[in-house]
């Protein structure tokens, strides 16, 4: 009876080591859990954030690149990849493109997307959008759509559901940028035949092919946040973060407390001057070079909406004010060294297949800070000073959500009091910004808009936003050279190097004629938790879906998250959406094995000591 007792002890002994030794590897597995939900905080209020073909402001493009699939889109380094096509192919004269369609890729509807949705987009962009200047190429001239062009079917080719080709009537080298940031496809068998240039059909029939989907309505709330559910049939797989939301605040400040107290896990674009705190905190931030330029739009026009005479019509004024501003110290002050001064359109860093799309011959900043010069021009242009009355009053509006702008407008007041130029701030939320900004009719209400520009990595944006015929150049600049280099001539010129000596020479020519104050070419940064895993890179956090959509979060910091709080820089690669996990996932997976492997050892030891024994 001893005898048979006491294998049992000893089997008791060698479990309860099992068990301890079992939980003592595992409890780092368990306790690094991954969680579903992730919730980003973004400053500003959405105005349109569902329609692509009608949408303007920057939040809602940051929005709808996660609802929707483009044909190709970014990674992290800003090389452009396939999205929802799974290959495409450029012919060497630039009048083909090839795109080879992803034949798992499904609605969030469940219905297949196929070629037709891509023809009935193109069609939608070019009948009912603004932006139909990029797609002119594809489009023939109509007197019955709302953009007056409509689709030239003889540029498009479906050989199958699942292949399209385009050619266009010309080759446009600024097509595939366009197509991997603006061109979302819309899905033809939910909008077919509907009014796109208004939201009201689209809010109310939202069906979208992104990583996440709008389940329900009651969701969105307007002004405060937008709450996504993982979609099911997005063709890369269903993301690991189930539920995203996106949290919106009227100021950077408010948004950064909510970051730092946890109630948000990520945060675009955080105070400049609060980045080193945020470190020191134990965040990670991530400076993100972008294709973005802050101005002044100057109203061209010689009278307001209001019929009162607009002084910024004359070049005069207009340069008086360059010199009246202290440009260096004002980028300085308010992005706290993390901007370039710089004085005109194409961004620092925008280059067309390697070759410097800015011009190195204008100066940095556009005007030297000259207030002898500045009152001198204003005396010229017929508004003398008895240096107490203003001599002149203006209205520049902004946005309210946007620190540095307010900071910028404030800085522009008592520099150009100094001059006796009286100027009228008005902060506004985004939803009116754009209206008074871009949707009011000619002439508009205001002398000046602050704000800033990011566009696709082609030095065609830029100049076609800003000087071209489109609601961008809301100023309501006119100049038939430009327009003729912007149009005509960069598409005609067949080396790189000249295509970009087009664009130098753009910059040169509206330099001169002073229809912006350029300030400044900007940087993004963007900071989150330890616990997140995240590739940020070129254009900031949300201009890149598919960092977005490989992001996970652990409940628990891992060692590499926690010390990764300097300043990052993109890596050298980006993850594949099908096969990229974040550390702590790795991590887990790697301790899980180790874990079996130890408990076999121990099982095979144990049953040769039973067996001695």
């Amino acid at each position: 009876m001893f005898i048979r007792q006491k294998p049992k002890a000893f089997t008791s002994v060698v479990t309860l080591i099992l068990v301890l030794g079992l939980a003592a590897i595992l409890s780092p597995v368990l306790s690094a859990q991954q969680s579903s939900q992730v919730t980003i905080g973004l400053v500003g209020t959405p105005s349109d954030p569902f329609n692509p073909i009608t949408q303007i402001a920057l939040i809602d493009h940051w929005i709808q690149s996660i609802l929707y699939m483009t044909l190709v889109t970014y990674n992290s380094q800003g090389q452009v990849v396939p999205y929802l096509a799974q290959s495409y192919n450029i012919s060497p004269n630039g009048l083909t493109y090839t795109f080879i369609l992803r034949n798992n890729a499904k609605w969030s509807d469940g219905v297949p997307i196929t070629a037709k949705d891509v023809v009935f987009t193109l069609q939608a962009y070019i009948q009912q959008s603004t932006r139909v200047t990029s797609l002119l190429p594809f489009a023939e001239k109509s007197n019955s759509t709302f953009s007056g062009y409509t689709l030239n079917m003889s540029t498009v080719e479906t050989p199958n559901n699942y292949t399209v080709i385009l050619k266009p009537s010309h080759s446009e080298p600024a097509l595939v940028a366009f197509f991997a940031d603006f061109f979302y496809i819309l899905p033809e068998h939910v909008d077919e035949g509907q009014n796109l240039t208004t939201n009201t059909y689209i809010n109310s029939h939202l069906v979208t092919s992104g990583p996440w989907y709008l389940a329900s309505s009651s969701n969105y709330v307007p002004g405060s946040y937008l709450t996504l559910t993982a979609n099911p049939y997005f063709p890369l797989g269903e993301p690991a973060v189930k539920t995203l939301t996106l949290q919106f605040f009227q100021t950077a400040s408010a948004a950064e407390a909510a970051l730092r107290s946890g109630s948000i896990q990520m945060m675009a674009a955080v105070p400049y001057s609060d980045v080193n705190s945020l470190k020191q905190a134990g965040f990670t931030t991530f400076v993100a070079p972008e294709y973005r330029v802050m101005f002044l739009q100057f109203n061209m026009n010689q009278n307001l909406s209001s019929g009162e005479y607009n002084p910024l019509s004359n070049l005069l004024v207009r340069e008086a004010l360059g010199y009246a501003t202290n440009i260096t110290a004002l980028v300085n002050s308010i992005s706290s060294g993390y901007f370039k001064v710089w004085g005109q359109a194409e961004p620092y860093g925008m280059t067309y297949l390697g070759y410097p799309a800015w011009n190195s011959s204008l100066p940095d900043p556009m005007f030297p800070y000259n207030t002898s010069m500045a009152n001198k021009l204003l005396d010229e242009a017929g508004y003398p000073w008895n240096g107490q009355t203003p001599r002149l009053n203006i209205t520049m509006i902004t946005l309210a959500t946007i620190p540095y702008f307010v900071s910028a407008a404030q800085i522009l007041k008592s520099e150009w009091a100094q001059v006796g130029v009286n100027l009228n701030i008005k902060l506004e939320q985004t939803t009116q910004w754009v209206y008074d900004s871009f949707s009011a009719p000619q002439p508009k209400s205001w002398n000046i808009d602050l704000y800033d520009l990011t566009e696709p990595a082609d030095p065609f944006y830029p100049a076609n936003f800003l000087f071209g015929p489109g609601n961008g150049n809301a100023g309501h600049f006119v100049d038939q050279t430009i327009m003729n280099l912007v149009y005509n001539v960069s598409n005609q010129v067949t080396s790189a190097q000249g295509r970009a000596q087009v664009f130098q020479e753009i910059d040169y020519l509206a330099n001169k004629q002073v229809p912006y104050l350029f300030l400044a070419s900007e940087t993004e940064v963007d900071a989150w938790s330890p616990q997140v895993s995240f590739n940020d890179g070129i254009g900031g956090m949300m201009s890149l879906p598919l960092s977005i959509y490989s992001l996970s979060y652990s409940t628990t910091p891992t060692t590499s998250s926690v010390a990764s709080t300097a300043t990052s820089t993109p890596s050298s690669s980006t993850p594949s959406p099908s096969t990229s996990s974040s550390t702590a996932t790795s991590t887990t997976n790697t301790l899980a094995i180790v874990a079996v492997v130890i408990i076999v050892i121990i099982i095979i030891l144990a049953a040769l000591l039973m067996r001695r024994r």
